[in-house]
């Protein structure tokens, strides 16, 4: 069983109502699955973009497609794992979250989306990102409102 948290309360329903045949079957041993925990998730993440082609035959990666002149000129998203996880940070410290940041995937990569898809306009050989744009696209990608709106629906002591 790997996932979200809400699995074992699904677990937790299955066994008290008898259904331990799907437990057994698909449910036996419990992986967490985590968000990114560290600049070097981040950047391990940001290398796909700058690594990986679409199509797989092409030699045409995410960042080239979006920022061709700045790719060429040798610009990489994984430079900037340290950029984007400290934007992330900063908007978890400003929420006054009490947990650790542990940024999931969807937030990630819609931040990453975002700043693709609004700077491809922008694009040039002397392209950088600033902090500001960052701080926009983690904005955008309502990562502080759907951790607000999920923490608010725990248990007390669950975080």
């Amino acid at each position: 069983m790997i996932g979200q948290p809400d699995l074992r309360n699904q677990k937790s329903a299955l066994q008290e109502s008898g259904q331990n045949q799907i437990v057994g079957r698909f449910m036996t041993h419990e992986i967490p699955f985590r968000g990114l925990l560290s600049v070097h998730d981040v950047a391990t993440c940001l290398a796909g973009y700058d690594e990986s082609c679409f199509p797989s035959s092409s030699d045409w990666t995410y960042t080239r497609f979006f920022l061709p002149h700045a790719y060429k000129a040798g610009f990489r998203l994984v430079s900037e794992a340290t950029a984007l996880w400290e934007a992330f940070q900063e908007a978890h410290d400003a929420a006054r979250f009490t947990f650790e940041l542990e940024l999931p995937m969807q937030y990630f990569t819609l931040a990453v989306e975002l700043l693709l898809m609004q700077n491809a306009q922008h694009d040039r050989s002397d392209y950088r990102v600033s902090a500001a744009i960052w701080r926009d696209a983690v904005l955008e990608s309502n990562y502080v409102s759907a951790l607000e709106s999920l923490w608010s629906r725990l248990p007390d002591g669950l975080d």
